[in-house]
């Protein structure tokens, strides 16, 4: 994944799993980063299945129902 650095988007981006731009308006280093990835197919396999390990392991399933419970837990008891 190749993405700029804008809103939650680097937070969601962890080292390993896509390559973040700093400036989302420079064009020429996002065609440059671009044609070096596409020249290293291997490390755009790795990256893609880092990147699914990742989604399996933060956003799938039940991460976000144990964090919801943990919260409402922490209400109910003060």
């Amino acid at each position: 994944m190749l993405v700029s650095r804008v809103g939650g988007i680097a937070r969601q981006i962890t080292p390993g799993t896509g390559l973040l731009l700093d400036d989302p308006t420079d064009l020429l280093a996002f065609g440059d980063t671009l044609c070096a990835l596409l020249s290293r197919p291997k490390e755009i396999a790795d990256l893609g299945a880092m990147a699914r390990l990742h989604v399996l392991d933060a956003y799938v399933g039940d991460e976000h129902l144990i964090g919801f419970s943990l919260l409402v837990e922490w209400l109910v008891t003060g």
